[in-house]
């Protein structure tokens, strides 16, 4: 999209921004209205403070001088064998031979006693 372009565009979404805004405080009671448009504020103050903590966080992540550096490659291994894993995932590798077959859900539960019987 070139500049023009993307500046008709910009300048279209806002005319139809405030004429939704507009239909909707007229329909609206003020009280109403302000509690509308303050929770679409602060949901905008969020989603953006989200996005400027993930970069951060992101580039925590790469700069190899990190105590919480995660190696490319180890990670894509990781999140490739997390994938496998998935009980959901139809090309699931099959498990681990020295592992039990079923978890720990299958097996009984002892009872719980809360006085020593004499």
């Amino acid at each position: 999209m070139s500049a023009p372009d993307a500046q008709l565009f910009l300048r279209e979404l806002d005319k139809k921004l405030w004429t939704a805004a507009d239909r909707l405080r007229s329909n609206l009671d003020a009280a109403v209205y302000k509690h509308a448009v303050l929770g679409l504020i602060f949901l905008k103050y969020v989603s953006d403070a989200f996005a400027e903590r993930q970069a951060a966080i992101e580039a925590t992540l790469r700069d190899p001088k990190s105590d919480f550096f995660l190696d490319p490659a180890l990670y894509a291994h990781l999140a490739s064998s997390l994938h496998r894993s998935n009980p959901h995932n139809p090309n699931r590798s099959p498990p681990h031979p020295a592992l039990p077959p079923t978890g720990y859900r299958d097996q009984p539960v002892p009872p719980i006693t809360l006085f020593a019987s004499e």
